[in-house]
């Protein structure tokens, strides 16, 4: 599958890069029915089938996934490990708003705010 092998495993959203992928490859598949499968956290999971009733080249169209995936930021594993030790440290943090700067996308909302009650507020752009 296309997302998964290319983004590596993403736990439970894995079954629907799953069929992000199968919609992105797959150019007939109205009429056509899938299960997916979710194994939860481990003592638990749900399957649920989907029947496809109608033409999927508008849900193409929007996940535009060639461009997604072509416009991914390669970083080396010493880089990638510090953004992830700068993610932890922000997780509990509180009094501060995000400095990086976003790209502008309509319709988007992100994250403004932390205050010192660990509350989150968001804007949308």
């Amino acid at each position: 599958l296309l997302l998964t092998r290319l983004n590596g495993n993403t736990y439970c959203g894995s079954v629907f890069a799953g069929l992000a992928s199968l919609i992105h490859q797959v150019e007939q598949l109205e009429g056509k029915s899938v299960r997916l499968f979710s194994y939860g956290s481990g003592c638990s999971g749900i399957m649920f089938e989907m029947v496809f009733r109608g033409n999927c080249d508008a849900i193409r169209h929007c996940l535009d996934l060639d461009r997604k995936l072509q416009s991914r930021i390669t970083c080396s594993p010493a880089e990638f490990k510090a953004m992830l030790a700068r993610r932890e440290e922000l997780f509990t943090a509180k009094d501060w708003s995000p400095s990086t700067h976003l790209e502008k996308v309509g319709g988007v909302w992100y994250l403004e705010s932390v205050d010192a009650e660990h509350r989150r507020f968001f804007k949308r752009e």
